[in-house]
């Protein structure tokens, strides 16, 4: 699938274990209407996604989506910021980042929709927006691409999460990661 049969398909909604997935979903963001030049999609496993976010504040109501999904509505895609570290931001010992050329995540936004989702039994992989901090979509290159098949450094820069994704889709292509 290329990057206009996806988004063709997000307006269409995908859905993924019942769970509706669309660009203009709840929790949608300008940014995501533009992808094409602001990003890529990441498909991983919806725990992957709540792994490399922040960690949530605990028993944190997410009824308000839990009863959206019960009720069919769509949910925007969660989303990260993605930060190209060149060189580390190991700041600690016990800190398991790379040396250098890795992504980590900068921000995040869903964790709360996708935290509803998997209380209601998603587990297969869903779509994930990566946007940039200081990139865009016609930067990426191959070293880049191989470093996201290495792995994401978490939100809070503690862990490395290997392998998070199986595929990204980059524009008019989908790359096997």
């Amino acid at each position: 699938m290329n990057f206009k049969q996806f988004v063709e398909g997000m307006k269409d909604l995908i859905t993924v274990q019942g769970v509706k997935f669309s660009v203009d979903g709840i929790g949608s963001v300008p940014l995501q209407m533009n992808l094409d030049y602001s990003g890529f999609t990441l498909w991983m496993k919806p725990r992957t996604f709540i792994e490399l976010a922040l960690p949530d504040t605990p028993g944190r109501d997410v009824s308000f989506f839990v009863n959206a999904i019960r009720e069919g509505k769509p949910l925007a895609p969660p989303w990260f910021t993605l930060k190209w570290e060149e060189k580390s931001i190991k700041r600690y010992e016990w800190e398991r980042m790379p040396t250098s050329n890795f992504w980590s995540v900068g921000g995040h936004e869903g964790r709360g929709r996708i935290a509803a989702a998997i209380s209601e039994g998603l587990t297969q992989e869903i779509p994930v927006h990566c946007f940039g901090w200081r990139w865009n979509a016609s930067s990426i290159d191959q070293k880049q691409i191989d470093a996201l098949r290495e792995g994401i450094g978490s939100e809070d820069n503690v862990d490395f999460i290997k392998h998070p994704a199986s595929r990204m889709v980059l524009q008019d292509k989908t790359i096997i990661l």
